[in-house]
């Protein structure tokens, strides 16, 4: 098996943008007020987070509440995130960190690789040889 592990790393105003972006798109996500800063955050209990600060008050969000802006922005800035992808947030030097990972199986006997992990289950569970291709070149 065959596993891409992807790391999109956001700057401090990219995390602030992919916050701001969602809270209009869902406005019960963060408290009330005008968003004036967010910033990844290591808890003491070992779980990466994220504080954000509104005019009204402070917050730290965590999990799929942090996924869920991060995924936005790759989305609304053309950044491909493969849908079948386990999607995971942390922190590494002092920067948000979304994580994606993928495994793939397809076949060894053939010299391409597939393009999507449907694909790879059509190889393998159809028995195509080595001599079609992606294209289905034969």
């Amino acid at each position: 098996m065959v596993q891409e592990i992807r790391k999109i790393i956001f700057s401090n105003d990219e995390l602030f943008s992919a916050f701001n972006a969602y809270a209009r798109t869902s406005p019960s996500f963060l408290p009330p007020g005008k968003l004036c800063s967010c910033a990844p955050v290591d808890q003491d209990s070992g779980g990466s987070a994220v504080k954000v600060e509104t005019s009204e008050q402070n917050v730290v969000v965590r999990g799929a509440d942090v996924l869920r802006p991060l995924i936005l922005f790759c989305l609304e800035n053309n950044i491909m995130l493969p849908r079948e992808g386990r999607k995971t947030f942390s922190i590494a030097n002092t920067k948000a960190v979304l994580t994606v990972e993928l495994n793939l199986e397809y076949n060894l006997d053939s010299t391409e690789a597939p393009m999507t992990s449907e694909y790879a289950r059509q190889i393998k569970i159809d028995g195509f040889g080595s001599t079609q291709g992606v294209g289905g070149n034969a």
